[in-house]
């Protein structure tokens, strides 16, 4: 019996250690995004986006460092857009310390624009989360909301993302209960907001759906990701590494409702999608050649 077992266990890694290593898959070709798109983190994007606007950033950052006289707020967003690149490739502390030069910046700005500090606040909790500073998260939060709600009233696209920064702080925390109040408002206020699919609203949905998933609740886990993935592909595309995000969750689910076979299609999907626009090497493709070996 000890032998059967190794020998199943050696099968699953060997499966998992074979798609690591195989072939590239052709890569997909995206368009370069604008600036404002690095402003906050939503999704992961294609390594080709990612590894361009590190790229022009980087130069962005030397050459005002390099200036006599030095724009501070420009110094700022640039610091910030920094921060979300290093969130994109799970570098936490790199982020946050980009994303605390950015604070420094505008508030060193005079009149300190408020807009400004408010899209860097919620950058900085995004990169606390990283590496489990949820009580800072929570602070830069609840700091944020009052200030959007001073800026925008009630109903804005930054509140949205704010109530899904907490959604996602209280998820990791596991305390899924805590969760739930805070991603209904903030797909409640994206469905007011946004008036065709939007990423922003995608994310809700589907973080949603990991909350569902974590207390059980799998049918309405399913619904979710389902939206979420009609949205995605809407928004950004049949092949956008989010659509992989989405396929992975719902393979997640249908294994843990005992549904192997349909777990397996979407994981595969999943692993197609993030080995053509994330690379071979990714984090991400690894967790799901793991995930597909057991």
């Amino acid at each position: 019996h000890q032998r059967l077992a190794y020998h199943a266990m050696l099968n699953a890694l060997s499966l998992a250690l074979s798609l690591c290593t195989a072939v590239r898959a052709q890569e997909i070709e995206f368009p370069p995004l604008p600036d404002s798109a690095f402003d906050a983190f939503v999704f992961h994007l294609p390594q080709s986006q990612t590894d361009a606007a590190m790229a022009k950033f980087t130069r962005q950052l030397d050459s005002l460092i390099a200036a006599q006289h030095p724009d501070t707020l420009a110094l700022a967003i640039v610091r910030r857009r920094l921060s979300v690149l290093y969130i994109l490739i799970t570098q936490g502390h790199i982020a946050a310390n980009h994303s605390i030069a950015s604070l420094r910046f505008i508030n060193a700005w005079k009149p300190v624009s408020e807009t400004e500090r408010s899209k860097s606040l919620q950058v900085l909790a995004n990169g606390f989360m990283l590496f489990g500073r949820y009580d800072s998260t929570l602070l830069l939060m609840d700091t944020a909301i009052a200030l959007n709600r001073r800026i925008y009233g009630d109903v804005s696209e930054a509140l949205c993302a704010n109530y899904l920064c907490l959604a996602r702080a209280y998820n990791n925390l596991t305390r899924y209960q805590e969760a739930l109040p805070y991603i209904n408002k903030s797909i409640e206020i994206g469905r007011q907001v946004f008036q065709k699919p939007h990423p922003l609203l995608a994310k809700s949905i589907y973080v949603r759906g990991v909350i569902q998933a974590n207390l059980k609740e799998f049918q309405a886990a399913v619904r979710d990701f389902e939206e979420a993935e009609r949205m995605v592909r809407q928004a950004l595309g049949e092949t956008h590494p989010a659509v992989g995000n989405v396929y992975q969750m719902m393979g997640d689910t249908y294994n843990d409702m005992g549904d192997l076979e349909t777990a397996l299609n979407y994981s595969r999907r999943s692993l197609a999608i993030r080995e053509a626009t994330l690379g071979v090497h990714h984090g991400e493709v690894g967790y799901v050649c793991l995930y597909l070996g057991n």
